[in-house]
């Protein structure tokens, strides 16, 4: 009869223990806001600390793209919207900066285009103007998403963190994992454009850039955000001492209906090699 009790009692600690265990999980994950779900994707507002504490704090946005979909990088290149935030319904939020990490390229019917499939999670830094109040997030999200067709989506997201001890969340370690992946200044990996140049003629430039790295290039690409009314080509590349040296060139030509000139316009290049 004692065995019998001893086992019913440790069968009943053991459940306490797992629903411990669960109530805690729960409570890890708690950083993630409802999911807004399409037939295409599915997105949502997550946090990588489970409460307020300190000025700034680290958020994603989070797509869950099914095959074949894809949503769009900051600059879309030859067609496309990136998406967009607008955080006004939010309380306690003092500023969102969003985030971009590195874009997959598309080349489609003699378009370059510069996106997102699978899952991403675009990275939020972020300020409080509290940090002993609450945070309140609203964020209304208008996206493109396309495969062979595109399709038009707004997404209204909430998340609400307490104010507390600014707990690590489950989700830090994937919003981390995507921050990694946000092109910097390159010097912090021994990498360095070297130089920008215009050549060919002013109807119809080449965008030549010259970048350095410590170690070899495996496979360098080139991104270039130029001012409306230009179409960017497919970049060519070529490998000097040693690999550690790439030579880019890409030819930038005016869209149907332009007549604008590339010579004395300001342009942004990113140079990546892999993720």
């Amino acid at each position: 009869m004692l065995i019998k009790h001893l086992n019913i009692r440790s069968i009943f600690v053991t459940l306490l223990t797992l629903a411990a265990v669960l109530a805690g999980a729960a409570g890890a994950w708690a950083a993630a806001g409802p999911w807004a779900a399409e037939e295409q994707a599915r997105l949502r507002l997550v946090s990588a600390v489970q409460s307020v504490a300190g000025d700034s704090l680290d958020l994603g946005l989070e797509f869950d793209l099914q095959p074949g979909w894809k949503i769009y990088w900051r600059s879309p290149g030859d067609a496309g919207l990136p998406p967009s935030v607008d955080w006004s319904g939010s309380d306690n939020l003092a500023q969102a900066e969003l985030r971009w990490p590195v874009p997959h390229r598309f080349s489609l019917f003699g378009l370059e285009t510069f996106g997102y499939g699978g899952q991403v999670v675009l990275p939020v830094a972020a300020r409080v103007e509290d940090p002993a109040a609450p945070l309140s997030l609203r964020a209304k999200v208008d996206y493109l998403i396309c495969e062979e067709i595109c399709i038009p989506y707004t997404a209204d997201l909430s998340l609400d963190l307490p104010a507390g001890d600014g707990a690590r969340a489950a989700q830090a370690f994937l919003i981390e994992s995507f921050q990694d992946q946000v092109p910097g200044l390159g010097a912090e990996r021994g990498l360095a454009i070297a130089a920008v140049t215009l050549a060919g003629s002013l109807e119809q430039p080449l965008l030549q850039v010259t970048a350095r790295s410590d170690r070899p290039f495996a496979a360098p690409d080139l991104l270039v955000e130029a001012p409306p009314g230009f179409q960017v080509g497919l970049p060519e590349a070529t490998l000097g001492d040693g690999g550690r040296e790439a030579r880019l060139s890409v030819a930038v030509s005016q869209k149907p209906g332009s007549d604008t000139l590339l010579e004395g316009k300001a342009v942004t290049v990113t140079v990546i090699d892999g993720a």
